[in-house]
């Protein structure tokens, strides 16, 4: 292992302690690695990388032996890039399996089991008309991805939700993550060749349901913005939400205009009358709708409100908390649009739940890394950060995320108390499609001692030159967000 220091970190609004960046070889991701050593289908066991003779598919009592796979582990996708059916390989969407007598139990079918699983899990996504590609709400469109569905549950790809339940880390709340029992099922109805079952036996359906939401105002532009060709854009909108006292934000929801090009989207609160109008004087010398805060941000002092990516639907901050919107002030919308090949008009919201008053107001806090570039041609390179709150006293911890881009492999967010780390998120394998905002399940207690300490990840190896740190989707971030109250 070779180390290097930082030139600086940013610690937003913590006070900066340190910023490492480690280098250490590691083979490639969790899921490559167990893909390169075995491939499961149900009971199947297929050795998909074998380097030569046969492959013994075996599954109960009875052998069936096919030619080897091909042993190049490249032609599996990035993590990052394994979302949607037409990434899962070539090897895994044609298993051909000889048949088998079967002597145990009858297989899962659709109606009798796989279908509960997808009304409580996946459909929210997966229906006509939602932002999945395709729907899983009757049995032949199911059907017919079913053995992609098979691998990427199996590999916990979906539903999406890349945090593990790792030993150590606090448990969190309303985890997506599918159990080995629901997993067991859905892999062993596509190894048995998708059977549909009896419709008129159909086991209850339970739908998945959406966190309650009232909507009390929305933030978005006046008017659409056409997103034209080329590199990434970050285009920030001035907004009004007209309150004429102080409100709470207690949840939000994204209403996605064009999900192509939408990437992710910050809600920032202006608090004061001067940062209001150097925000408004960048506005007025954008002729377009909004300007461009890709150089120089967002023009004055925000305050944090909303951080929110593909996946992470209607948002409720926890009970009986809140963010504080200050009356008679404008709030920006930040937007993330991703380079795109022909002009689209986009005129994403975000719709607003809020009250007159909480038990407890909320803060949005974060600790970041910027340095030396990140050297290329490395399988792992390790950045770490850590600071204190500059609040005196102890903070409650009710939420953490963390954020980076696309040559992201791991993260990891902790508290550490007197040398002790004590984890708080674990993402093993990143995945730059899902970053979701996860709560604890238990409010955690910061003490004033504690410190917040990020480790991000990288993998390089694509890269010929090193890679800064920016916004774009080519450069890299470090980001770990908290949400916290005053206890």
């Amino acid at each position: 292992m070779r180390s290097c220091s930082l030139r600086r970190s940013s610690f937003t609004p913590f006070a900066r302690r340190s910023g490492v960046l480690r280098l250490r070889r590691r083979p490639r991701s969790r899921a490559h690695s167990e893909l390169a050593r075995t491939g499961a289908v149900g009971s199947v066991a297929l050795a998909l990388f074998a380097c030569g003779g046969d492959v013994r598919i075996a599954r109960e009592d009875a052998t069936h032996v096919a030619p080897a796979a091909p042993t190049h582990i490249d032609s599996w996708p990035e993590p990052s890039r394994r979302l949607s059916p037409a990434s899962v390989p070539a090897e895994a969407r044609r298993l051909d399996i000889a048949p088998i007598a079967r002597t145990g139990p009858p297989p899962p079918t659709y109606h009798q089991d796989v279908a509960p699983i997808f009304a409580t899990r996946c459909v929210t996504c997966h229906d006509e008309g939602g932002i999945a590609p395709f729907s899983l709400r009757a049995y032949d469109a199911a059907a017919a991805q079913a053995e992609s569905i098979a691998w990427v549950v199996e590999h916990h790809i979906m539903p999406p939700w890349p945090a593990a339940p790792t030993d150590g880390c606090e448990p969190l709340r309303d985890s997506r993550r599918l159990t080995d029992a629901e997993v067991a099922l859905v892999v062993g109805w596509a190894a048995a060749g998708a059977p549909e079952g009896d419709a008129d036996t159909a086991a209850p359906i339970v739908p998945g349901t959406e966190p309650r939401f009232t909507r009390s105002a929305e933030a978005v532009s006046a008017e659409p913005y056409e997103v034209a060709p080329g590199a990434d854009q970050l285009r920030c909108f001035v907004v009004d939400p007209g309150l004429d006292q102080d409100r709470f934000l207690t949840a939000f929801r994204v209403r996605v205009d064009r999900s192509e090009v939408v990437h992710h989207l910050m809600l920032q609160a202006i608090d004061d009358a001067g940062q209001e109008e150097l925000i408004l004087a960048r506005d007025r010398d954008d002729p377009a709708p909004g300007y461009a805060c890709d150089e120089g941000g967002l023009g004055g002092s925000t305050r944090g409100l909303v951080v929110w990516a593909q996946g992470d639907r209607t948002r409720r901050w926890p009970e009986p908390t809140g963010l504080r919107v200050t009356a008679h002030r404008k709030l920006v919308l930040q937007i993330h649009y991703h380079p795109i090949d022909v002009s689209v008009l986009d005129r994403t919201a975000v719709e607003l739940e809020l009250e007159a008053r909480v038990a407890r107001e909320g803060e949005m806090r974060s600790l970041s890394v910027a340095g030396s570039p990140l050297p290329p041609r490395e399988r792992d390179v390790e950045v770490v950060a850590s600071g204190r709150p500059t609040r005196e006293g102890p903070i409650v911890v009710h939420g953490v995320r963390a954020h980076m881009h696309q040559l992201g492999a791991r993260a990891r967010i902790e508290v550490v108390r007197d040398g002790t780390p004590r984890c708080l998120l674990d993402i093993p394998d990143w995945q730059f499609e899902w970053q979701l905002f996860y709560d604890l399940a238990r409010p955690f207690v910061m003490e004033e001692t504690d410190e917040l300490r990020v480790t991000c990840a990288y993998d390089t190896t694509s890269r010929i030159e090193p890679v800064g740190w920016g916004t774009s989707s080519d450069e890299e971030m470090c980001i770990g967000y908290v949400y916290v109250t005053v206890p």
